[in-house]
């Protein structure tokens, strides 16, 4: 099984993949780790049969850690530190539900998020204290998730640190402390910083705050007259906000109004600063789709049209010219790609399979994989031409919810719903 690793980040050199039977008991197939990788292509060996493989980078396992693993549910044994993480090479997981022929492309993402202290600044006019400046400001993160399971599911809370303050015993043990805690390097004053600093942590989705799961927190520490101030956020915690979830980015930005608190811990009074608009989760204010739905069955002589729309408009934008050019040289179809960057025309030339991948960048972090059979054999519910729709479960499943209406064909398969939508007048002639 060949696959094609595709992220957001920097490009994967590295993986160690997981691959588990389908089936009830998921026992684990094989092991690899796979070095030297160029362009994400990968290629998994494994015994005949649907699997499924798990696939990571940015993280060690070995021989102990191996021999932990008789099936996919013994993942939840092993689990990656936040002391170890290198922001440049977070951890990354992958799933792909596979068969045994075939090429596929897998999105990698992130274990970690990310939260950003964007800008900062103070305003005390018509206090006592009106023209004075924050001193010795630093900005860190409490009651942090350290642990991060492997199996896939996000947000356990095995192992915390900095439970409710800064502990230095706990960021002694971090290979880049400047993970959860940061100096501002000046004074805040009405003068607006923009720091633009990142820290990042493990998710925390703990539904009700308590000793054994508390809210994890941003924390901007300071001096006023030579006393230190505590300014708490539950970060994602209001307006119904549901914690810091995986692979997601929370931007800030502060106006100090009044003293902090004097425990971090303290319940800090609404009206003590101000946020900005943009204080959210970024997937809130972003869009994307796709067009149209992700396996296409067509004819030769068939011209496709495939596009993605998104917000925010100046997104960087991928049209993965890598796929297209090597189906273009095997003679499966040519390719147009539309004036704006954001689609491509297929005309179909001849039989076979091709893959088509577009993604969009930071802040919208979305992608769009499309698997076209040209003029291919019909085949019956009950064999292996099935694999190519199922491995497009993983994939569509983090995409948008128009990817993941599934129905029933005539001919037995599990096929996408179709989608007719074309946004331009006319096709190109080739």
């Amino acid at each position: 099984m060949s696959m094609v690793l595709k992220s957001a980040g920097n490009p994967i050199r590295s993986v160690h993949v997981l691959t588990f039977n389908a089936d009830s008991l998921g026992w684990l197939d094989s092991y690899q780790y796979i070095d030297g990788i160029e362009n994400g292509e990968i290629t998994i060996a494994s015994t005949s049969g649907n699997k499924t493989s798990h696939i990571y980078t940015g993280l060690y396992l070995g021989d102990e850690d191996m021999a932990k693993i008789n099936s996919r549910y013994d993942l939840k044994k092993l689990h990656t530190c936040l002391e170890d993480v290198r922001p440049d090479s977070p951890p990354m997981l992958g799933i792909a539900e596979t068969g045994t022929h075939g090429r596929l492309g897998v999105e990698m993402t992130s274990m970690l998020s990310e939260v950003v202290l964007r800008s900062v600044s103070c305003d005390f006019k018509g206090t006592s204290y009106e023209g004075e400046h924050i001193k010795d400001a630093r900005i860190y993160l409490t009651n942090v998730n350290a642990e991060e399971s492997l199996s896939g599911n996000y947000g356990s809370m095995k192992r915390l640190i900095n439970v409710g303050r800064l502990a230095k015993e706990d960021i002694g043990r971090f290979a880049l402390p400047g993970i959860i805690v940061q100096d501002i390097g000046e004074d805040i004053s009405d003068c607006r910083l923009t720091p633009e600093i990142s820290l990042y942590c493990f998710p925390n989705t703990s539904d009700t705050e308590g000793p054994g799961s508390p809210f994890t927190k941003l924390i901007l520490e300071g001096k006023i007259q030579d006393t230190t101030y505590y300014w708490p956020i539950a970060i994602n915690r209001e307006d119904g906000g549901n914690g810091i979830k995986r692979n997601c980015r929370y931007v800030y930005d502060l106006t100090i109004r009044r003293k902090g608190c004097l425990d971090p811990e303290d319940e800090i009074q609404e009206d003590i600063y101000d946020k900005s608009e943009e204080d959210q989760e970024q997937d809130e204010m972003i869009s994307f789709k796709y067009f149209p739905d992700s396996f296409i069955r067509a004819d030769i002589g068939d011209t496709l049209h495939l596009w993605c729309e998104f917000t925010p408009s100046d997104t960087p934008f991928y049209v993965g010219t890598e796929e297209l050019e090597e189906d273009r040289a095997n003679g499966i179809y040519d390719y147009t790609i539309d004036e704006d960057g954001h689609g491509v025309w297929i005309i179909l030339k001849g039989p076979g399979s091709g893959l088509v991948y577009m993604k969009a960048g930071a802040p919208v972090n979305e992608a769009a994989l499309w698997v076209i059979e040209v003029n291919l054999p019909k085949v019956d519910s009950d064999s292996t031409g099935t694999e190519i729709i199922d491995t497009l479960q993983y994939v569509t499943s983090h995409m948008t919810p128009t990817a993941q209406e599934f129905r029933r064909t005539q001919d037995g398969l599990l096929r996408l719903r179709p989608q007719v939508q074309d946004r331009s007048p006319n096709p190109p002639h080739g």
